[in-house]
């Protein structure tokens, strides 16, 4: 494996049978699990724009259960980890075996928010997860915002202090009012739209998004959708 500090590196599932991945996690690795997803309507939508277009796609995440990946891993599937220890080692055995379906026990009640971005054929999300093990910097939990390998693509991400991009930010309770920047990317020019998929906070809490360029201010709820313009696209 990549023995270099939080490096990355590129796993697969060896067997002819989904995996899941909470049962390969371990210490020496940081729990964020990390596909590239080729085949997503994500991504550039799918246009052919050339021969250097690798085709529309966009990553899937799952950090501790939550992202837009369930944490089952398709027979042969290839997937990222990052390293949490300077010499990680991960272990394939058939206790990880697994059938796709649904879990039917009770499940903890998690605080999570989910932030879709689209617009130009293209979408992305941000999850924010709350819960006392977060931190305003990287810590378990976390999936960064990996750069996207299609040719056109639009990002949203979470910042915390330490200011990398997030795709998933485990961030703690606020005891007291916070701000948490959000990052925005395209390469099209165009309108866009940003709304509330998944808000699941406890009794009390209330969240806000401002866009300070046009001094807006508007509560985060399941009837959430905002819609502004990208001006300037990427090369």
């Amino acid at each position: 494996m990549n023995t270099n500090d939080e490096g990355l590196t590129l796993l697969g599932n060896p067997f002819a049978s989904s995996i899941s991945f909470s049962e390969i996690n371990n210490d020496d690795i940081t729990g964020t699990l990390y596909i590239w997803d080729v085949n997503s309507s994500e991504g550039d939508g799918g246009e052919d724009i050339g021969e250097n277009d690798p085709g529309a796609g966009s990553w899937k995440t799952n950090a501790d259960g939550t992202g837009d990946h369930d944490g089952i891993i398709a027979p042969f599937q290839g997937f990222f980890v990052q390293n949490a220890t300077a010499n990680p080692t991960v272990t394939f055995t058939d206790g990880a075996k697994t059938d796709d379906g649904n879990f039917l026990g009770k499940q903890a009640d998690k605080q999570l928010v989910r932030l879709e971005l689209s617009g130009e054929s293209m979408r992305n999300s941000a999850w924010l997860r709350f819960s006392e093990n977060g931190a305003w910097d990287k810590t378990q939990g976390d999936a960064l915002q990996l750069d996207p390998l299609s040719y056109n693509y639009a990002l949203i991400a979470s910042k915390k202090s330490d200011s990398i991009l997030y795709d998933i930010g485990h961030v703690p309770v606020p005891e007291s009012d916070f701000e948490l920047p959000l990052a925005i990317e395209a390469t099209k020019a165009g309108a866009y739209t940003l709304s509330a998929t998944q808000l699941n906070l406890s009794a009390g809490s209330e969240l806000y998004f401002e866009d300070r360029q046009e001094n807006t201010r508007i509560k985060l709820d399941e009837s959430f959708s905002y819609e502004f313009q990208i001006q300037q696209q990427l090369k």
